[in-house]
């Protein structure tokens, strides 16, 4: 189960750095410039991104954050860009410091949106890599939709084990 989990959050970062790499070269015009999907811009998405990693991190180590580290953020662009990269290692670096019983013990969270919610950490991790996957796909349709050609981050996890794989 850790092994899994650990495997899953290290492709998490690796996909988050590819946009944020991606993102660092790109006109900050561009990056702020509102565009319809479930966040109006590519900025607020990975602020979206950031701030819900560290509250899913936060909660697995048995807090309970009631906001957002990113509502009000007014930092730079490489300063969004880093924290986003900050957290998803303090994610991992949280979950390779776990035993493997700690994954299959259930805790109990408090959403400050939804109430109450009893699950594994497991699970938690799992949900919140999922969501970032989920998100990372509306980034590359946002970057279409701006009119941004050519190539874009290659994020999907067989993209990224057959990256893995070819290194061994």
């Amino acid at each position: 189960m850790k092994k899994i989990i650990t495997e899953y959050v290290e492709y998490n970062l690796w996909a988050n750095t590819q946009f944020a790499n991606y993102f660092r070269l790109m006109n900050e015009d561009l990056f702020t410039k509102h565009i319809e999907s479930s966040f109006p811009s590519l900025e607020k998405t990975v602020l979206h991104l950031w701030g819900v990693e560290d509250v899913w991190l936060e909660r697995i180590k048995g807090n309970s954050p009631q906001k957002f580290v990113s509502d009000g953020f007014k930092g730079a662009h490489d300063d969004l860009l880093n924290n986003w990269l900050r957290v998803s290692q303090d994610f991992l670096d949280f979950v390779k410091d776990q035993s493997e019983d700690y994954f299959k013990t259930e805790i109990e969270i408090v959403s400050h949106i939804s109430g109450k919610f009893n699950d594994t950490p497991f699970n938690y991790a799992f949900h919140c890599c999922n969501h970032s996957t989920m998100h990372r796909g509306q980034l590359y349709t946002m970057c279409r939709s701006l009119g941004i050609e050519g190539a874009l981050p290659r994020t999907d996890l067989i993209f990224y084990r057959r990256l893995i794989l070819s290194d061994k």
